[in-house]
């Protein structure tokens, strides 16, 4: 906030699933995530005409939000019965909305009176061409706005509390998610998540006042940093688009609806094999062992391969295969991002000087029948013994541009995109203890 207290601003990460994505939707299940950096920056300044206005009837606040690129999110505001309310009513799900209006029921319990404001926000979560690329918007313009209208209101959260309110103002704007986009895109850098019990979360909505219910510990939520792609780091990461979007709330809802009526046991199967699998791969991204990073990413890849076989769902597209495959052929380890069904895939690359065993063209083609109670065992998940796998010589920086001009001629479009720093401080993740659970 500026000296005047007039203006703040808050940025917030765009974000990637690594690992774990569809078994995160359930309580308690992890998921491994990143924040890319690339940002959303939400601006939030006094109107002129409101400083000579002070005093001013709450019912004649009036104010403005802009969104550079998206003049269907950009509306005039003002007040309904104190509420904030938009000139020009949307159809789809405001998130800005639901975050300022989140931001000022807090700011009423705690005794702050409401402000006329402008809110700006500009993005570099999508191209200017209007691409967008499935890094998680939604989700950053929750954060950014809640932060932003935070200190525009002098209320002082520690990061897990900022986190908790976008997580129920996203939960005004549509149906409460897993939240792990949210975790990924305050905290930034690399880490481990669990989605809290949904089923708690509403429940207590209409029994607590909002400055309780972020203040109390939420079963099953649980948010800690890897020690992954930072400054010493081995690893690098690599991201290509595949030039169609997703609808990760249609993906999702077509694996819930498929995983019923008599699935349930393989369903919860595969929940276990990949809290297994998502753990082991957050212990490699740790130590930066690239064999076996590629051994259990290969893993990964095959559960929802399992999954989407048995969901009837489909999650790794044409396209994103040959992304995969593309870069599993150059030594990477690699699989589609989040829900799936388009938008990015991700490859690991490992440290320079060091050689990295390729996996073969048909890696994760070979699924095991983790839906029938068998393992999923890493050597034929990705269809080949790594031992057998040619080596691939050179350092990562060799490696990350074959594999990018690689995808370029397929047709996959590759992100100029880096993890971020850690935007806000978290405990380490503990394997031996779970230790990060509320």
């Amino acid at each position: 906030m500026d000296a005047q207290g007039a203006t703040s601003q808050a940025q917030a990460a765009g974000k990637l699933y690594l690992a774990g994505e569809y078994a995160v939707v359930e309580s308690g299940h992890p998921a491994i995530l990143v924040a890319v950096d690339r940002m959303l920056t939400a601006q939030v300044s006094e109107p002129a005409a409101a400083a000579s206005a002070a005093g001013k009837a709450l019912e004649e606040q009036t104010g403005s939000i802009q969104s550079a690129g998206h003049s269907e999110a950009s509306t005039l505001w003002h007040r309904e019965n104190g509420l904030l309310t938009a000139d020009k009513p949307s159809t789809q799900p405001s998130y800005v909305m639901a975050a300022a209006t989140t931001v000022e029921e807090l700011a009423l319990e705690r005794g702050v009176a409401l402000r006329a404001f402008d809110l700006n926000i500009s993005s570099q979560l999508d191209a200017g061409s209007g691409k967008k690329y499935g890094l998680g918007s939604s989700a950053a313009v929750a954060v950014a706005t809640v932060r932003a209208l935070l200190s525009f209101y002098g209320l002082e959260l520690d990061p897990l509390q900022t986190y908790k309110l976008a997580y129920l103002a996203t939960g005004r704007a549509q149906s409460l998610g897993s939240g792990g986009d949210l975790a990924a895109s305050l905290f930034g850098g690399c880490i481990r998540f669990t989605s809290p019990d949904r089923a708690w979360v509403r429940q207590q909505l209409g029994q607590a006042p909002l400055s309780q219910l972020i203040e109390q510990a939420w079963p099953d939520l649980s948010i800690a940093r890897i020690d992954a792609f930072g400054l010493g780091s081995p690893l690098q990461l690599l991201v290509g688009w595949t030039g169609s979007p997703a609808s990760t709330p249609s993906l999702v809802a077509s694996v819930k609806q498929g995983s019923g009526d008599g699935k349930r046991e393989a369903y919860e199967r595969f929940l276990a094999a990949s809290d297994s699998c998502v753990d082991a791969i957050a212990v490699a991204l740790s130590s930066g062992d690239m064999h076996v990073i590629g051994d259990l990413v290969a893993q990964a890849r095959s559960l929802l391969r399992s999954l989407s076989a048995l969901t009837d769902t489909d999650i790794e597209t044409p396209a994103l295969r040959t992304l995969v495959e593309t870069a599993l052929l150059r030594g990477a380890a690699a699989k589609s991002s989040g829900a799936g069904g388009g938008d990015c895939g991700i490859a690991i690359v490992g440290q320079p000087e060091t050689d990295v065993l390729a996996a073969s063209a048909t890696a994760g083609e070979r699924t095991d029948n983790v839906m029938n109670g068998s393992t999923v065992d890493a050597q034929s998940a990705s269809g080949a013994s790594r031992q057998d796998a040619p080596m691939v010589p050179g350092d990562s920086r060799t490696q990350a541009h074959a594999i990018a001009t690689a995808w370029a001629r397929a047709g996959i479009e590759p992100l100029d995109l880096h993890v971020s720093q850690s935007l806000a401080p978290l405990d380490r993740w503990n394997p031996a203890s779970q230790a990060t659970k509320e």
